[in-house]
């Protein structure tokens, strides 16, 4: 599979990132963590959630935590293939990924989706070959330590 490593802006996205299918060709969207570098992640954890405001008050779903598996180099993990009225919401996701070797500390990171679905740039995504759009992953710091890979908890949001 071609590994396209730049937006046509020239951003960089030799990276972790993630992938999300275009909502206004294909009505419904799909949400990838895309692997585009030679890393290997043995175990990637996920907690998700969404929400949405209503009458001046906030509107949650509860929660869900789950395996998601691993994440090969050059690869991508589907993590959401959702319809479009989801969309209403804000989709937020917290991902611990474990690599391969275990004497590297797990990755804590976190993003969500726009009300709406993200805009900017609809590109070709690299490792999926479809196009789509970027959501940057950040990182969150302040959080204790995960657990041991053998575990599947992780802090509330």
């Amino acid at each position: 599979m071609d590994k396209p490593t730049s937006t046509p802006a020239g951003g960089d996205l030799n990276r972790l990132f993630i992938g999300f299918g275009n909502p206004r060709r294909f009505a419904d969207h799909s949400i990838y963590l895309v692997n585009n570098t030679p890393v290997h992640y043995a175990r990637v954890v996920a907690l998700t959630g969404m929400f949405t405001s209503v009458d001046d008050g906030l509107l949650e779903s509860s929660k869900a935590r789950g395996e998601r598996g691993a994440l090969a180099p050059y690869s991508a993990l589907l993590l959401e293939d959702g319809p479009f009225w989801e969309l209403d919401y804000v989709i937020w996701y917290h991902l611990d990924l474990f690599p391969g070797d275990e004497s590297q500390p797990p990755m804590r990171v976190w993003f969500d989706t726009p009300k709406g679905g993200p805009t900017g740039p609809d590109i070709v995504l690299p490792v999926l070959n479809q196009r789509g759009h970027v959501i940057d992953l950040k990182g969150r710091p302040n959080e204790p330590p995960a657990q041991s890979p053998t575990s599947t908890a992780l802090p509330a949001p």
